[in-house]
């Protein structure tokens, strides 16, 4: 009995939903195709943002990277190569400094729009006029001057704006102007813009230009300074590891013009690989200098040295070594030629006493001057001997 009863209080909960939901089909109906063409108006408007990858691999080893301490007591050479960390390479990559430096090189302070405020398009690369920024003088950043063609020579320039700040470079210091300010005037290319709170030149770019394809278009440009642009940058620029077991760094960011993120991956590669070679040329350098005063020490000392020979051998007692060893070694020999025949002539007169000693016949005897003894008188006396 309850069961039955509960059900029917459902049924007619829900009975009662759908009819009040049929009194208002208009509002519903109106609710959603409002909604829906706003989904479709964000999806027309809405500026499409890239996603940009690169890759860069990290020598592991990291040799020639540091300068070690001599091993050796005596001038001696001892490197020591200490292995990179690649959190230490992803931090160098992400560094204000490197970051900085590869905007410098290309030149981002100054962005191109087509289109109104609500939908404006970023041009990259092709716009019917450059700016060339004085940077001695006052900037307003961040804020858009419209452009509007008047003819091939002449352009009117037009800024509008309640608050602003200016940056002024000279003192490196920014104020901010909480009033409005309006300009409108007309300008020649290449003629300078001056004012109080910006300066810049407008040229014709040096490259053909189709006005055709932003004829109709509103034209505009904002003045970035190196600082916003580096801290932009910083926020997006995201890198890390491929893989916990690879030394290949991935670089990431993201933009709504992917030529400007892959030229900036590109030129912050640069700067890193040249900030590498410049540093292992600089060990390099201090590696060679470090041996080239090792030698010089060890020439200084051969110079001291023979210096000391010199003048040992110019003095009183001073003894010619070389001559001294030469003229040795010649009497040496003169000794030993001299100790030879006088060991033969001992063996000689020895046998001599011996043959005479003994009785034996003196004709067996040879005669002295063959053995090399030149000895008269004992030649007559065997020649006696043997009569």
């Amino acid at each position: 009995m309850e069961n039955s009863s509960t059900n029917s209080f459902g049924e007619i909960n829900l009975k009662q939903l759908l009819r009040k939901i049929w009194n208002r089909k208009f509002l519903f109906l109106f609710s959603l195709a409002f909604f829906l063409g706003l989904a479709y108006l964000f999806v027309k408007m809405a500026t499409p943002v890239y996603k940009v990858t690169s890759s860069l691999l990290i020598d592991p080893s990291g040799k020639n990277r540091n300068l070690g301490e001599s091993e050796y007591v005596q001038g001696g050479v001892g490197m020591i190569d200490l292995e990179k960390n690649l959190f230490n390479e992803v931090g160098i990559l992400k560094s204000y400094g490197l970051v900085e430096e590869a905007l410098k090189d290309l030149d981002y302070e100054v962005a191109y729009f087509t289109g109104p405020w609500y939908h404006s398009t970023e041009i990259y690369g092709h716009f019917p006029f450059e700016i060339t920024l004085l940077d001695s003088t006052a900037q307003i950043y961040d804020f858009p001057f419209e452009v509007v063609l008047q003819d091939d020579d002449k352009y009117l320039l037009h800024f509008k704006a309640k608050k602003f700040e200016v940056f002024n470079p000279i003192t490196n210091t920014t104020r901010k102007l909480d009033r409005a300010m309006e300009f409108s005037k007309i300008y020649k290319f290449g003629e300078e813009v001056r004012h109080e709170y910006f300066n810049f030149v407008i040229n014709k770019p040096d490259y053909d230009v189709d006005l055709n394809e932003f004829d109709g278009k509103e034209l505009t440009f904002q003045i970035h300074s190196l600082k916003s642009l580096t801290n932009q940058y910083l926020k997006k620029l995201d890198v890390g590891q491929i893989d916990i077991q690879a030394s290949i760094l991935k670089l990431e960011t993201k933009g709504t013009v992917p030529e400007k993120e892959i030229k900036f991956l590109q030129k912050l590669s640069e700067k890193y690989i040249n900030r590498s070679l410049e540093e292992r040329n600089q060990i390099a350098t201090e590696k060679e200098n470090f041996i080239k005063a090792q030698l010089k020490e060890i020439k200084d000392s051969l110079a001291i040295a023979e210096r000391s020979l010199a003048n040992f051998k110019q003095g009183a007692n001073a003894v010619n070594l070389e001559r001294t060893a030469v003229n040795a070694l010649d009497r040496l020999q003169v000794l030993e030629t001299e100790k030879g025949q006088t060991e033969l002539n001992l063996d000689y007169y020895f046998s001599l006493l011996k043959y005479i000693g003994e009785g034996s016949s003196v004709n067996k005897i040879m005669a002295p001057s063959v053995v090399g003894i030149n000895d008269p008188l004992l030649n007559e006396n065997l020649l006696e001997l043997k009569k």
